[in-house]
């Protein structure tokens, strides 16, 4: 069974890769920054003790005399006992009775665990779905180890265009389903579900290079009070609504020549092919926004998108910005989005 906090449960990791769990952690470390605790790759189902109140008779509660504390509910006293004790930093074992004020701290402190341990999930599944965008966009290439002759094949990027509750259990197995009935289901209910766990048998890893790659072109920025409170599907719907609103606006190419190229069709079709619209720009920088970006990767994709284009770095760090304020409502700060933009 696999552990991800015990190396001695893993698979065997080629030199030159890294295991899902390193992947997973190295991520979560670059995106979240100090928010990041290390407790997200290991998930604490952490309980509150019960309320003072419910464990002792609060009128027989005397600061004078704590020994006098009544207790009325013996078994949830017993039960949580131990936990209570550790929490106010006493011996289970040589602690022989937990005053009402000393149970009323532990609660406290229990309560402060269960929001800590709340925000790790909420982090630890905030990474899964940024390691999903990552390989489905096929900038995060998993690859699979071949049992016949040890070699190493990549998994195809397609196969991460699905639900989240369909790969979530390859992050928490760290691994893809052997049984292609499977393959993109997510879990079952019923008797079936044993054999879906079991059925992750094929292990993921990230060559070296590409991670390395990844992590270089994370844009680290903070997380706002505006951005959780962001309607995004308000955004994006605006969006769509003012690039509509510029196409039936833009006038019909005016032909300058012609003369018709070896297919048959006008060199100023042939140049109009070859010109990057403003709106297939900006869709290209609102994608890499979305995905938290810096202004260079973006470049960088403007430049796979549309080969031999004459875009400046400077106009696509202008733009970025002014995407970026579309989006979470305000200018990056961070690295060399936080220049000023250049007209």
């Amino acid at each position: 069974m696999l552990h991800w906090n015990d190396r001695s449960t893993w698979p065997f990791v080629p030199p030159g890769y890294y295991f899902l769990p390193e992947v997973f952690e190295a991520v979560g470390r670059k995106v979240f920054g100090d928010e990041w605790t290390g407790q997200e790759r290991n998930p604490r189902q952490v309980e509150a003790l019960p309320d003072p109140g419910v464990i002792y008779d609060f009128a027989t509660y005397v600061l004078v005399d704590q020994e006098g504390d009544e207790i009325t509910n013996w078994a949830l006293y017993s039960k949580f006992k131990k936990r209570a004790a550790l929490l106010v930093g006493l011996d289970p074992a040589t602690c022989s009775f937990l005053t009402y004020a000393q149970w009323a701290l532990a609660y406290e402190r229990s309560l402060s665990e269960v929001s800590k341990a709340g925000e790790d999930e909420v982090r630890r599944i905030e990474t899964f779905k940024i390691l999903q965008r990552l390989a489905s966009s096929g900038h995060l290439r998993f690859e699979v180890h071949n049992d016949q002759d040890g070699s190493m094949r990549p998994v195809a990027s397609h196969i991460w265009n699905c639900r989240f509750d369909v790969v979530l259990p390859r992050f928490e197995r760290s691994a893809l389903s052997s049984n292609i009935a499977y393959a993109m289901a997510a879990p079952p209910q019923g008797s079936t579900s044993e054999d879906f766990w079991d059925s992750f048998t094929i292990d993921l890893f990230v060559r070296e290079s590409i991670l390395a790659e990844v992590l270089s072109n994370i844009y680290e920025q903070p997380f706002s009070d505006a951005d959780a409170k962001a309607d995004l599907t308000e955004v994006r719907a605006n969006e769509i609504l003012a690039l509509a609103e510029r196409r039936s606006k833009q006038a019909p190419a005016t032909p300058t020549s012609s003369t018709n190229g070896p297919d048959g069709s006008s060199s100023s079709q042939q140049a109009n092919l070859k010109t990057p619209f403003t709106d297939d720009i900006r869709s290209i920088v609102r994608e890499c926004v979305i995905q938290r970006k810096g202004a260079v990767p973006t470049k960088k994709a403007i430049d796979t998108a549309f080969p031999g284009n004459h875009i400046s770095r400077p106009r696509v760090r202008a733009l970025h910005a002014e995407i970026w304020a579309e989006v979470y409502g305000d200018r990056p700060t961070v690295g060399a989005n936080s220049r000023d933009a250049l007209s």
